[in-house]
């Protein structure tokens, strides 16, 4: 679990960046009223939820929170892979084809 907990915790702050100006701009009336949300991601190792404010602020938790307005339930491996930053650039057709090696599809 501490492995989902901190890529969570690593993206909160990029949530943060984009999500709180966007609550205090033109916009925010639409949006402030989809918020606070609690999102619980149950994994084989472990339970983590990810909640946002009113104010568009993002923090993980260990645990599951009552009432999520989502919940997420997928392996481990799976969602940790969707979780991992990714490159800037897409990767050129001889690192596609190392990546595709060592995730066992070539």
């Amino acid at each position: 679990m501490s492995c989902l907990l901190g890529l969570l915790r690593a993206i909160a702050p990029e949530i943060d960046a984009r999500l709180a100006p966007q609550v205090r701009g033109l916009f925010g009336g639409f949006l402030s009223a989809y918020l606070p949300q609690v999102w619980v991601f149950e994994t084989d190792d472990g339970t983590v939820s990810l909640t946002i404010d009113r104010a568009g602020h993002a923090a993980a938790v260990a645990g599951a929170l009552p009432d999520p307005d989502v919940r997420v339930v997928t392996s481990h491996a799976r969602l940790a892979a969707a979780l991992a930053p990714r490159p800037e650039e897409r990767p050129d057709k001889h690192q596609r084809r190392a990546l595709r090696r060592l995730r066992g599809r070539d």
